[in-house]
């Protein structure tokens, strides 16, 4: 019998596949409303205790922490548990993989390498944390599609089937403070993309990070050049590309109609000379100086969200002369005002709604509002792509 637990997207998956498999499959999520949504499996109750007896592996999903009960069960029993990514590797040994990780720009990254690959006339498609699980290519009729795979820090944290033919880990800065007890832990799960590459594979790393893990740094490696995030993105994007040998003349080609994906400092709209600009894929501190970077000065910043447990100081000092006004939301607010109401004037809005009304009610022409929240969106949205959604139909309705 196999347990998958936590029914996010790639728990659902994972279940689906066991039970096409022929596995008799237990699922487990805290969150009971999701059990109607994976037929031919036993679902276990909150409460109840789980009989270990005849488990033989447990699939735990990216968003269940280690500290999980049913997670340290397993691993008291010595049973295996492993992620929905290791699961579909170990059924996708045919298959040509590059892997992408990084704190940010990993997206970008992800869907520039399938563009590249498919403006050149290669098949392939961008999976994993982009919204694909891996786990669905098992089925998929396209077995001739080269994947571009999205890694997150908790997917990588359970991998072990050496399957890329190539590699990048784009950057490491402060983020999911409260599921790792430091950057180096946090930096070293990031690192276990190089562990899962086959013998040769080009492993492009960004020099910024060599404090951090030092050990990938004593193997072959490929450095990304540091004069912005733009360059990384397409110098490991290209570089990834490659390996499947494209040429200099296709790569320009697939450059030139590559369109960036949307909640990335994207702009909606300009009302009486001030533009809106939705940013919410910002869900950390370094993509929200990014964001500030990027547009300069007369910002009036929209922030806050899920805590995550990082302190927000090291905003301060991107604030003077950019940044007009700090409008807060979510559960983080207080503690964002609390460490920065001393280097910008702040308001306290609650919700996204009333940020977006006070801050366009102070804005004056030639000011740019910001949503760039540096917070994850689960407190008040289902997503960042759901926050931002919605951000953009409020500030068309203005």
């Amino acid at each position: 019998m196999k347990l998958v637990l936590g029914l996010g997207l790639s728990g659902k998956a994972s279940a689906r596949f066991l039970v096409k498999q022929g596995e008799e499959v237990t699922v487990y999520d805290d969150d009971q409303k999701t059990y109607s949504q994976v037929p031919g499996v036993h679902y276990l109750e909150q409460g109840k205790p789980f009989d270990w007896t005849s488990c033989e592996q447990v699939i735990v999903s990216p968003g269940v922490p280690p500290s999980h009960p049913l997670y340290q069960g397993a691993l008291e029993r010595k049973i295996e548990v492993i992620g929905e990514v290791e699961l579909a590797l170990r059924y996708l040994t045919h298959r040509h993989l590059v892997g992408i990780t990084g704190t940010n720009g990993k997206t970008t990254v992800t869907l520039l390498v399938a563009h590249l690959l498919e403006e050149a006339g290669k098949k392939a498609r961008a999976v994993g944390n982009v919204g694909t699980p891996l786990i669905d290519e098992v089925y998929h009729p396209d077995q001739e599609a080269i994947l571009s795979l999205e890694l997150s820090s908790f997917q990588l944290e359970r991998v072990h089937t050496k399957s890329l033919l190539g590699s990048t880990i784009l950057n490491v800065t402060p983020d999911h403070i409260d599921r790792y007890p430091d950057m180096q832990a946090y930096a070293k799960a990031k690192g276990q993309i190089a562990t899962i590459m086959q013998k040769g594979a080009p492993l492009l790393l960004n020099p910024s990070i060599k404090s951090l893990t030092p050990e990938l740094f004593e193997k072959e490696h490929r450095l990304l050049p540091t004069t912005s995030r733009e360059d990384e993105n397409i110098a490991a994007a290209v570089a990834l590309a490659k390996v499947f040998g494209l040429t200099d003349s296709q790569i320009e080609k697939g450059l030139s109609t590559f369109k960036k994906p949307p909640h990335r400092i994207e702009l909606i709209r300009n009302l009486k000379g001030v533009n809106y600009y939705n940013d919410s894929k910002s869900t950390n501190l370094d993509s929200t100086i990014h964001a500030l970077l990027t547009l300069g000065n007369n910002i009036l910043l929209i922030a806050g969200g899920v805590d995550k447990g990082f302190s927000f100081a090291p905003w301060a000092d991107y604030f003077p002369n950019r940044v007009k006004g700090l409008f807060l939301i979510g559960q983080a607010a207080h503690r964002i005002e609390s460490e920065l109401k001393e280097s910008v004037q702040v308001f306290q809005c609650g919700t996204l709604k009333e940020a977006l009304l006070l801050s366009t009610t102070l804005a004056t022409p030639g000011d740019n509002i910001l949503l760039s929240p540096g917070c994850s969106s689960f407190d008040q949205f289902k997503n960042y792509a759901d926050r931002g959604d919605t951000f953009r139909q409020w500030v068309e309705e203005l």
